[in-house]
C-alpha cells in the first residue's frame, strides 16, 4: 500500500525526471502484477488509472507470453470495476480510455452483449473505431441467439444500426417483429405459469 501511495505521487508530478518516470513504469507493473495474483482488482486498476495506464490490462505477463493479466477468471470483476469508476470520471478522454478498455476485455472473452453495452456508452465517440463497426464485429462474432439477444437491445436504444446478414436480428433491431415476440413471450409466460402451478403439492 506504501509503494502504490508513492507510484500514485510520483505520478501527478510532471516535473519529474526521466529516471524517476522509469522507476515508477517499473515499480507500477511489479504492484499491477502484484495485485491481480492476489486478487485485488480494485487495487489494480486504481493504479493503472492514477498512472494512466489503463491499455496495460489488455498486456500479457511479463516475461510470460500467452498468459494474458485480465483472463476468464477475473475479467468479469475487472469490467464491472472499470464501469463503476466511470461514473467518477470528469476527463471525457478518461472516461472513453475506460470504456474502450472495458470493451475490448468483454470482447476478448466472448461476452458479445456486455461488450455491445459498452459500445453503445461509447457511441460513436471513438474517431478510430465507429460504433458501427464495433456492432459489425460483434455480431459477426455471436451465435444466433446470442445476436437476437443483442438486437432487441438496440431495439431498446431505437439504434440505427442495420445487420443484413440477418434478416430476423435486422428485423428484430428495427422493431419489425414485436407483435410476433410478443406473442411467443406471453404464450411461453402462461405455460410456465401452468407448469410452476402443477407441481406445487396440494395443501
Amino acid at each position: 500500500m506504501i509503494l502504490q501511495h508513492s507510484l500514485m505521487r510520483l505520478s501527478r508530478n510532471v516535473t519529474a525526471p526521466w529516471s524517476s518516470l522509469l522507476k515508477l513504469y517499473c515499480a507500477s507493473t511489479v504492484a499491477l502484477r502484484f495485485h491481480l495474483r492476489h486478487n485485488a482488482y480494485a487495487e489494480a486498476v486504481d493504479l493503472l488509472i492514477e498512472t494512466q495506464r489503463l491499455p496495460k490490462l489488455l498486456d500479457d505477463y511479463p516475461f510470460e507470453a500467452g498468459r494474458a493479466l485480465v483472463d476468464q477468471s477475473n475479467f468479469q470483476r475487472i469490467c464491472l470495476y472499470l464501469l463503476r469508476c466511470g461514473t467518477y470520471m470528469a476527463d471525457p478522454d478518461d472516461l472513453k480510455e475506460l470504456r474502450q478498455c472495458a470493451f475490448c476485455l468483454y470482447e476478448r472473452q466472448g461476452e458479445y452483449s456486455a461488450a455491445l453495452g459498452v459500445a453503445l456508452q461509447i457511441g460513436d465517440d471513438d474517431e478510430d473505431r465507429p460504433f458501427s463497426e464495433r456492432c459489425k464485429a460483434l455480431f459477426d462474432a455471436a451465435d444466433n441467439l446470442t445476436r437476437k439477444q443483442m438486437g432487441f437491445l438496440l431495439a431498446r436504444h431505437r439504434s440505427n444500426f442495420e445487420y443484413v446478414e440477418d434478416y430476423d436480428v435486422d428485423s428484430i433491431i428495427g422493431n419489425n417483429r414485436l407483435n410476433c415476440y410478443y406473442v411467443w413471450a406471453r404464450v411461453a409466460g402462461v405455460a410456465l405459469a401452468h407448469l410452476s402451478s402443477s407441481h406445487v403439492p396440494p395443501s
